[in-house]
């Protein structure tokens, strides 16, 4: 038990959460797109579709557990990015926008699929 709660509070057991949370959120990104995709195969059977999901009585459960899953996926993203500042000590105070690109327009991307959502 011991080491299986200390995989989870390492480094690479909190990226193997982060990642795992990010493939169900791309998960529920991808069927909301199939969803709304109903919509060019014409008003019925869009409808049809909308009614199918909104008669399930699993809805707001889902809608919780989403949220609840965006705020742990952020939460824990900041805390393994703090850690990694912490880690790398000080450094050089010369840092280039065009050197930390991914990680910019990974924080960009996020928070853009943050407002969508």
């Amino acid at each position: 038990m011991n080491t299986f709660f200390s995989f989870f509070t390492s480094s690479i057991g909190k990226k193997l959460v982060v990642g795992l949370s990010a493939f169900f959120l791309i998960g529920f990104l991808s069927f909301h797109l199939y969803a709304n995709l109903h919509l060019y195969l014409g008003r019925e059977v869009f409808n049809e579709t909308a009614h199918l999901i909104h008669r399930q009585l699993i809805i707001p459960l889902f809608s919780a557990g989403l949220l609840a899953i965006i705020a742990f996926h952020a939460f824990l993203t900041l805390i393994l990015w703090a850690q990694n500042r912490w880690a790398k000590g000080p450094g050089y105070r010369v840092e280039r926008l065009s050197e930390n690109r991914p990680v910019w327009t990974m924080a960009l991307t996020g928070l853009l699929i943050g407002c969508f959502i």
